[in-house]
C-alpha cells in the first residue's frame, strides 16, 4: 500500500478527490512502515521477510487510522467554530 504524500497534504484513500491535513503522527507512522517495507526487500529469509511485511501493513493500518482520527477531529473543530459563530451572531 502507497501513501501519496506532499508537503503539509496527502491525498485521502477514503474519500476519491479530498485533501486531508497531513498529521505528523501519522506521517512518522509511515516512515516506520518505509523502514520495515525496506528491511522485507532486503531480507532473504522468507520467515523474516514475512514478518517484516506484516509490520509494515500495521505501521500503514495505524496511520490510516491515525489520519482518519485527525480528520474527524478537524472536522469537529470546524461545526464547534461554526456554531459559535453563529451563537455570537444571534
Amino acid at each position: 500500500m502507497e501513501v501519496a504524500m506532499t508537503m503539509n497534504f496527502l491525498v485521502s484513500h477514503n474519500r476519491p478527490g479530498s485533501i486531508e491535513p497531513s498529521d505528523s503522527k501519522a506521517e512518522g507512522f509511515r516512515a516506520h512502515a518505509a523502514e520495515y517495507r525496506e528491511l522485507a526487500h532486503r531480507c532473504w529469509h522468507e520467515e523474516s521477510k514475512q514478518r517484516y511485511e506484516e509490520l509494515t501493513r500495521h505501521w500503514l493500518e495505524l496511520a490510516e487510522q491515525r489520519q482518519r482520527s485527525a480528520y474527524l477531529r478537524d472536522a469537529g473543530d470546524t461545526v464547534s467554530r461554526q456554531a459559535q459563530l453563529t451563537a455570537i451572531s444571534i
